[in-house]
């Protein structure tokens, strides 16, 4: 990338970083309850997705900004391990933020904004886009497999985990004790194929053109 859109990339992903953290703290802290209450309540929203993802997405954001100051100072690109993870994550969140309008907005006939909720699945999505525009990295076909690499490990451990009733499953829609499994298929389906999709279109956006292949420019 160019020194312009490593300082423009830096920017946008320091306001994620603070959306992020933001979002973090309300779940964390802001919470009036007696202790004994309070870890059951931690325990509750940990296993979510929507509340995982923003942690590790998070821990990678403030990476990558250490890794951009590196790239503008040094001339040198931003470690690929770097670049494949934060496919990984900013796909799986968009992804999330997918599942939440078609699948558990209609499941829960009204969209939900309360709380935490707005910065889950609206405001960290949203920061999330902006800060990925001004990316160039070249990404292979295969990001496209790796990027549900997040999604399936979630997904296979809510699911056997429930099924042996080591904790409750969170979605009901990915319950298999409780609706007919071709159902779960279906919507395990569902969220892959967005998460596929995302990735797509984050490479699409990725891909150097003309001098955003050349650093320091």
């Amino acid at each position: 990338m160019s020194k312009k859109r490593i300082a423009v990339s830096i920017a946008f992903n320091s306001l994620l970083l603070i959306v992020l953290i933001r979002a973090i703290v309300n779940i964390v802290v802001n919470i009036n309850l007696e202790p004994a209450l309070y870890f059951e309540y931690l325990f509750g929203v940990i296993k979510l997705a929507e509340i995982i993802c923003p942690m590790l997405l998070a821990i990678l954001t403030f990476v990558y900004i250490i890794a951009l100051f590196h790239s503008y100072a040094s001339g040198n690109k931003v470690p690929r391990f770097i670049d494949a993870t934060r496919l990984i994550l900013v796909s799986t969140q968009i992804a999330i933020m997918l599942v939440e309008l078609c699948i558990l907005c209609p499941y829960r006939g009204a969209f939900d904004i309360s709380g935490y909720n707005i910065y889950i699945f609206y405001a960290i999505p949203l920061m999330t886009i902006i800060a990925f525009l001004p990316t160039r990295s070249e990404y292979s076909v295969f990001g496209l497999l790796y990027a549900n690499i997040l999604a399936v490990l979630y997904l296979a451990t809510i699911i056997v985990l429930s099924a042996f009733n080591i904790i409750e499953n969170p979605y009901k829609f990915l319950n298999v004790m409780t609706q007919d499994i071709y159902k779960s298929i279906i919507n395990i389906v569902i969220i892959l194929a967005a998460t596929t999709m995302t990735a797509g279109i984050f490479m699409l956006i990725a891909r150097p053109r003309g001098k955003d292949s050349v650093i320091g420019k």
